[in-house]
C-alpha cells in the first residue's frame, strides 16, 4: 500500500525559473517562475494472488490401490 499527499497539502514539488516563449515573437520575455505542484491525494493498493496447481496423488501412482474393475 502506498499513498501520496494524504493531507491534500498545496505545496510546490519543485520550482524552476527560466525564460519560456511559446509564441513566435522576436522579443524574449523576462524569466518567470514555473512550478510543478504536489501530486493529488491518492492511495494505491496492490493485491497479489499466487496460484499453484493442487497436488493430487493418483491412486494408480501410489501403488496402494489396484485398478478398478468393470463389471457388466
Amino acid at each position: 500500500m502506498s499513498a501520496l499527499n494524504l493531507l491534500n497539502l498545496h505545496y510546490y514539488d519543485s520550482q524552476y525559473v527560466y525564460t519560456s516563449n511559446f509564441e513566435k515573437q522576436s522579443q524574449v520575455p523576462p524569466p518567470s517562475s514555473n512550478v510543478l505542484v504536489a501530486p493529488p491525494t491518492s492511495v494505491f493498493v496492490t493485491l497479489q494472488i499466487h496460484l499453484e496447481p493442487a497436488e493430487r496423488e493418483s491412486q494408480y501412482e501410489s501403488g496402494s490401490a489396484s485398478a478398478p474393475s468393470t463389471q457388466m
